[in-house]
């Protein structure tokens, strides 16, 4: 049985207090996001919530963007290549083995595009 904080009944963890993945830093972690608390959500791949600041940032970049369109989008390939070179140094990758794109499906339709694969090949996914 599940109760509105979306907590099953015996479980270890709690909307409110302790939880296995996060510990006792579960209340800070669940406080970033601005998610409905009465419910369990479980799918962050597909669409999902993000924490509160990265929001705000969106939306700070997106006014930008709207107040002079010209000067973001004359920036924007530097700031793409700023991200991408700091993204790379946080993975360990060397920047020319890095990319960055729209969304889970665009890097694996990238990845396996880039495969040598001849008529017979198999791939084997899951």
């Amino acid at each position: 049985m599940t109760d509105t904080t979306g907590t099953r009944e015996g479980s270890t963890g709690d909307a409110l207090g302790g939880n296995p993945l996060w510990g006792d830093d579960w209340p800070r972690v669940r406080a970033l996001w601005s998610l409905d608390e009465t419910v369990l959500h479980l799918n962050h791949g597909s669409f999902g919530g993000v924490p509160a600041a990265v929001r705000e940032e969106q939306d700070r970049l997106r006014a930008e963007a709207e107040n002079n369109p010209d000067a973001w989008f004359r920036r924007l390939p530097a700031r793409i290549a700023a991200a991408r070179t700091e993204l790379a140094g946080v993975c360990g990758a060397p920047v020319e083995a890095f990319s960055l794109v729209l969304n889970a499906s665009a890097g694996t339709t990238s990845a396996l595009a880039s495969l040598p694969l001849r008529e017979g090949s198999h791939l084997l996914l899951t």
